[in-house]
């Protein structure tokens, strides 16, 4: 998938050349597919790096069709070069239905997917604070269950402190009864909320996104009350980096960004700092581009420069199993992922960052670690802290399957 700098409704030239042709000629927009064996089949599973269409899955036969709808021929044309390689032969009325069902769920290079991403940028914009999406099912609904949860998960351990040394974190977001133990192990001796500016949290972007980088420029609600954003600092940064908010609407369903609002509400109450929320998508481990995301962290560690900032990554490392839409996992497995996860975290630790990205790079039967980006970008504004584990395991995640899925976990501290 390219990783253009574009204005996100201009997904390709193409599409303006459709539109200006009598008869359609469908363009697919950029989009990721990922090939997956599903109880021994192979299938593609499209994913919208935008976020206006919703993933779906079909069988991998398909895939020349995909690769035909490129703006250049109309659907009879398409159907025509198919049959012509010896690919596939589709009746006409089941290649045009295909089509028309691409167009109608915003698949397509055309107004229609461009008055969908529109409304929904509009919707997000009046938006402000973002509303909480994920209340009752990562964390307890309602401000009293929710307090009760985090008072039992966070115990009585000294949570902030004068003086505190602390200059970023790791902690994972999964379900609060996963992740609250890491949690618990991670969040202690923090700065004082009168000693912060600010809080830079980074959160994993878990589309495939066309940017590395995707910022916001509001708060965060949440059950325990409002995170306001730390707008001066975004308004430069729109300023210095034109792309900066050109994703924003993928916050929309940030749920790696949404726990960490939630537990720095629970930790700070009324005074919580003013964060700047930042998503890091996969393109920030590409080689190919590198410079776009330089430029982003460049640009914002200067920005930093005279205020009092923590760095707040949200993040995890190997998710497997069946749980996940992955391969059959034995123990041993659990035990190579276990092994991988530490890996990641010694080069953190050591500001091995090359070696970070290879590790996160590499093409694996269970997937790759999706925490790689935050965890590249953490080390990058800290590059001179002390970094410490706090906490790490491989945890099993509910599964049907006898099999086990497991979530690697961890927790880091990065100390001045």
């Amino acid at each position: 998938m390219a990783n253009e700098i574009t204005d996100p409704p201009d997904d390709s030239a193409s599409g303006a050349q459709a539109a200006n042709t009598k008869v359609p000629r469908p363009s697919l927009r950029r989009v990721e597919r990922v090939e997956r064996v599903h109880d021994g089949e192979r299938v593609l599973i499209l994913r919208d790096p935008m976020g206006v269409a919703e993933s779906f899955a079909l069988d991998a036969q398909f895939a020349p069709v995909l690769d035909l709808l490129d703006g250049s021929r109309t659907v009879v044309q398409v159907r025509q070069s198919l049959r012509m390689r010896g690919v596939l032969d589709l009746p006409a009325g089941a290649l045009t239905e295909f089509v028309e069902d691409l167009r109608a769920e915003g698949w397509l290079d055309d107004d229609v997917f461009r008055e969908r991403w529109a409304a929904m940028h509009a919707d997000f914009l009046d938006e402000d604070p973002r509303a909480p999406r994920f209340a009752g099912l990562l964390y307890p609904d309602g401000q009293a269950p929710l307090r009760a949860a985090y008072d039992a998960l966070l115990g009585e351990r000294r949570r902030v402190r004068e003086g505190s040394p602390v200059l970023g974190v790791l902690v994972p977001h999964g379900p609060l009864e996963l992740v609250g133990e890491t949690l618990a192990q991670t969040l202690h001796d923090l700065p004082r909320a009168e000693d912060l500016d600010c809080v830079v949290v980074l959160g994993t972007d878990h589309g495939p996104g066309l940017l590395p980088y995707a910022a916001a420029r509001r708060g965060f609600d949440t059950p325990l009350g409002p995170v306001p954003a730390h707008q001066p600092i975004l308004s430069a940064l729109d300023r210095r980096i034109e792309w900066a908010f050109r994703e924003e609407l993928r916050h929309r369903n940030a749920h790696s960004i949404e726990l960490a609002a939630v537990t720095l509400r629970a930790l700070y109450g009324d005074a919580v700092p003013r964060i700047i929320p930042v998503l890091c998508g996969a393109g920030v481990l590409r080689t190919r581009d590198p410079e776009a995301g330089e430029r982003f962290t460049a640009t914002l560690e200067a920005l930093l420069e005279g205020h009092r900032a923590l760095v707040w990554a949200s993040a995890e490392l190997s998710h497997g199993g069946v749980a996940y839409g992955r391969p059959e996992l034995d123990r041993a497995g659990v035990a190579s992922l276990e092994d991988r996860d530490r890996g990641c975290l010694d080069d953190l630790v050591r500001g091995r960052l090359s070696a970070l990205a290879k590790k996160c790079r590499a093409d694996h039967p269970q997937g790759r670690p999706s925490g790689g980006a935050v965890m590249s970008t953490l080390r990058q504004l800290l590059p001179d802290a002390r970094a410490e584990v706090a906490a790490y395991r491989a945890v099993d995640v509910p599964s049907d399957d006898p099999s086990p899925s497991v979530a690697g976990l961890a927790g880091v501290r990065f100390l001045r």
